[in-house]
């Protein structure tokens, strides 16, 4: 009877224990002195709730303009975030101007020590603009910290960072718009730093960057980070710097996946390797990646800063799968779609790439040792004063339409068939299955496939979609007699979800443009849960 009684506590105690999570609510209209259990008592400030919130609790914040710091005081626990967000649908902005905060080295919202914290759907604007500042100011800083998600933000007008997390891990960096990051701070627009580890960076947009005086590189992962991923990110229109980079500096940074990222329009180049101050680089994978228009470079592999040490060692480094395109600007004399400059790139293979139409197409510059290199199975198209493997391809690969950036492969293409699978990913830029009849095609598409995870499996039914290309609407007519519970998922060229719409009733589905910019769409058809069909479409 006693054991009963103790069990029946216990579970009394847990089942309490779970009931005590609380969402809060935190208006312009609010006061601080209210209980903040409701919208109608909301509190009037974030602050408060960072000061207030426990494990599993959530504060809801409603459409406004709030000039303030937020520093949350309290942490999380394993399956009880506390979680910061904006009401759906409301434009909740953290405004920086003229906000005097610690000089140096912090941010509009910081996390310092902190574990278990969600913050979804937040703008941090103006901060480090208006008086004088050194080191990191930053919208949003995560140190020394764990298990901390940053989501459907966006930062804009930022000294420093949009984003950076220094010596902290299990983080996710997910759909944040990252916009005129690094006005004159040091960092980048998005820096994962200081041994940080476990880490995913995904399915943001870097755009339209600051003048990069001491940094600016749009997504960059150094200083002893290792074991991330940096995937499906957008990063373009950098004016001062380059738009993905990874650099040991002194610490070894190690055991980094870089795939599905497309990088355009950027200052020096796509994408970078380093190790400045003479840390070592390795194990790092750059795949299904696509780099184009940018002033000098695809991807290099540098020697930079002889200044500090001429050591600049790199370990088992493999550029599989690419795209690198058009990389040139008007005036520009030097450049090339793949450059190496390492000295001793211990391990480095580039494999099945396209590289089409740059400056040059595959540079070796300077004095670099190539009997530890690996350059094979690359097709190359345009000027090219290097014959660097009788394996490499000389011929055109036929893109779909540059014009919209449509990098996959017609018909036609030299590319198709002509890889190796040798490290060669299971997957293209799309997510569809390598290879295809057992012959890997080079590039970052691979021709005639399908979507590859039990998700996406398509079967041999189809839908059409006219017209198609369209400019304000098209039907997408499903080809099936059973009508009713259709849900369809779309996506655009980089493989973010940008629409679902639920309870499809009918066969067919009017697809308005909206907002929708000019550019290559995929939709998925789900009907009782389960891939039905899928498709592409053109907007223009």
């Amino acid at each position: 009877m006693r054991k009963v009684r103790f069990v029946s506590t216990i579970l009394i105690f847990i089942l309490s224990f779970g009931l005590q999570a609380t969402t809060y609510y935190v208006s312009k209209n609010g006061n601080d002195s209210n209980s903040g259990t409701s919208e109608s008592m909301a509190w009037r400030t974030i602050s408060k709730a960072a000061k207030t919130l426990k494990a599993g609790d959530e504060v809801i914040i409603l459409k406004g303009t709030y000039k303030e710091q937020v520093i949350p005081e309290n942490s999380g626990v394993a399956g009880k975030y506390i979680t910061y967000k904006a009401k759906s649908g409301a434009k909740v902005i953290i405004d920086g101007t003229n906000l005097t905060i610690n000089d140096g080295h912090s941010a509009l919202f910081l996390i310092d020590g902190k574990n278990y914290i969600k913050v979804i759907g937040l703008a941090v604007e103006n901060i480090g603009t208006t008086y004088n500042l050194s080191y990191d100011q930053a919208g949003f800083m995560i140190e020394n910290s764990n298990n901390i998600q940053i989501k459907d933000c966006s930062t804009y007008n930022t000294f420093s960072s949009g984003i950076i997390a220094l010596n902290s891990n299990q983080l996710v960096i997910d759909n944040n718009k990252i916009r005129k990051a690094c006005n004159g701070g040091e960092q980048e627009c998005i820096s994962i730093t200081d041994g940080s580890y476990d880490f995913e960076v995904m399915n943001n947009e870097v755009f339209d960057g600051g003048s990069g005086i001491k940094g600016g590189e749009g997504i960059d992962i150094k200083q002893g980070a290792h074991d991330g991923k940096v995937h499906h990110n957008y990063v373009h229109g950098l004016p001062k710097r380059l738009g993905i980079y990874v650099d040991s500096y002194e610490k070894h940074t190690y055991n980094i996946d870089i795939y599905q990222n497309t990088v355009r329009d950027c200052y020096d180049g796509g994408f970078a390797l380093s190790a400045e101050a003479g840390g070592l680089l390795e194990n790092i994978n750059i795949y299904n990646n696509i780099a184009y228009h940018n002033m000098t470079f695809g991807i290099m592999i540098s020697n930079w800063d002889m200044a500090i040490t001429s050591s600049h060692p790199m370990k088992n480094i493999k550029i599989i799968n690419n795209t690198f395109y058009n990389n040139k600007w008007s005036g520009e004399e030097w450049g090339g779609g793949i450059i190496i400059e390492n000295k001793k790139p211990d391990g480095l293979i580039i494999r099945n790439n396209i590289c089409s139409e740059n400056l040059e197409q595959i540079l070796v510059e300077g004095p670099v040792d190539l009997t530890k290199v690996k350059i094979d199975y690359n097709l190359v198209f345009g000027a090219q004063t290097d014959v660097l493997s009788n394996s490499n391809i000389n011929g055109d690969p036929m893109f779909v339409n540059v014009s919209i950036a449509d990098f996959s492969l017609q018909k036609s293409s030299t590319a198709i068939n002509k890889g190796t699978d040798t490290n060669a990913p299971k997957t293209d830029f799309n997510g569809n299955k390598r290879p295809v009849n057992n012959k890997w095609d080079i590039g970052a598409f691979e021709y005639g496939s399908t979507l590859a995870t039990d998700d996406f499996r398509t079967s041999q039914k189809k839908a059409i979609v006219y017209p198609n290309p369209f400019k304000n609407e098209a039907i997408i007519k499903i080809s099936n007699n059973e009508a009713g519970n259709y849900t369809l998922k779309l996506y655009n060229s980089y493989g973010q979800i940008i629409k679902i719409v639920s309870d499809i009733s009918k066969t067919t589905y009017k697809l308005q443009r909206g907002n929708l910019e000019n550019g290559i769409y995929f939709f998925q058809i789900l009907q009782h849960g389960k891939t039905f069909t899928e498709g592409r479409f053109i907007i223009n």
